[in-house]
């Protein structure tokens, strides 16, 4: 009994000498064990699964005629757009066929016009006068292109002054967003008049906007809409040389200066559609290496992980 003791004794001082020589070692190994079995103990959290019958079309995006081939994307974005982190998508449905001639042809009190501010006043009352002010449109922003006719052409001036038809093109709102079609360089309405105020043609492209079944979903944000953009994943949907010509051909475009990005709705030609939010960019290039346009970039704004994979 006394040697077990003594062994006994022995080996607790064997203990304490190693414990006081290696205490720091000790304290690190029992620290690595506690974080290895928090970490296997730690229930593992899932993401809810995305209902695959929620899942958006992408976007009918229509392509301005390119060569194929990789573009440079060069920022000169002065103010960089925050987006939030959510958005709504809703549904577009085609308005009923409505004939504006009858009411252009029904006398027209004339109301000669001396600026811009009251050309569009004008154009604008005419719309609620006949109950085709829409919410969109009554929020919305607009241009003025100058018009000047000659024989049987009809072409564009640079002021108030030199022109006799002024058109006004409304860009309508949701959310505060303007809604684009194929291309953010044309409305989806326009009202011409000349300037004794009398209403000459209306040409409305926009839809019913179905809100009351409206989803909520991510958006990409600029930082990364521009990676993809650099990535060749937006479309160019727009050249401005090429929508005053006639069947244009394909044109070589190898650098774009990107100036302005903004986030807008997206509705497309053929619907029933998603009206989604989009990524808008507008810059400047030249056409195979001699002639300068505007060009405008598309890219779908919401999470790829909410569209349908095709």
């Amino acid at each position: 009994m006394a040697l077990l003791l003594l062994a006994l004794n022995g080996m607790i001082e064997k203990l304490k000498h190693f414990l006081k020589s290696y205490w720091i070692f000790v304290l690190l190994s029992l620290l690595v064990v506690f974080v290895v079995n928090l970490a296997v103990s730690k229930p593992k959290i899932t993401l809810p699964k995305i209902d695959q019958s929620q899942l958006l079309k992408h976007p009918s995006l229509v392509s301005a005629p390119l060569e194929k081939g990789e573009i440079e994307f060069v920022s000169a974005i002065n103010d960089k757009p925050q987006a939030p982190e959510k958005l709504p998508v809703y549904l577009a449905r085609p308005k009923a066929s409505y004939d504006y001639s009858i009411l252009i042809r029904q006398k027209q009190n004339e109301t000669p016009i001396s600026s811009v501010g009251e050309a569009e006043n004008l154009a604008r009352a005419f719309l609620l006068k006949n109950n085709r002010l829409t919410d969109e449109l009554s929020n919305s922003d607009y241009k003025v292109n100058f018009m000047k006719t000659g024989g049987f052409e009809t072409f564009q001036v640079n002021n108030f002054e030199d022109a006799d038809i002024l058109s006004i093109e409304f860009y309508p709102k949701v959310n505060n967003y303007l809604i684009v079609g194929n291309t953010p360089f044309s409305s989806l309405m326009e009202v011409l008049l000349n300037k004794k105020g009398i209403i000459k043609k209306v040409s409305d492209a926009t839809a019913n906007y179905d809100q009351s079944e409206a989803r909520t979903l991510p958006i990409v944000s600029f930082e990364k809409a521009w990676q993809m953009l650099t990535e060749q994943k937006g479309i160019i949907t727009a050249l401005s040389v090429q929508e005053t010509t006639y069947n244009p051909q394909p044109a070589r475009v190898q650098q774009v200066i990107v100036n302005t990005a903004s986030l807008a709705y997206f509705q497309e030609q053929n619907l029933p559609a998603s009206l989604q939010p989009i990524w808008v960019f507008t810059g400047d290039t030249v056409i195979d290496g001699a002639t300068y346009s505007k060009v405008a970039i598309y890219l779908p704004a919401i999470e790829e992980d909410y569209f349908v994979k095709e």
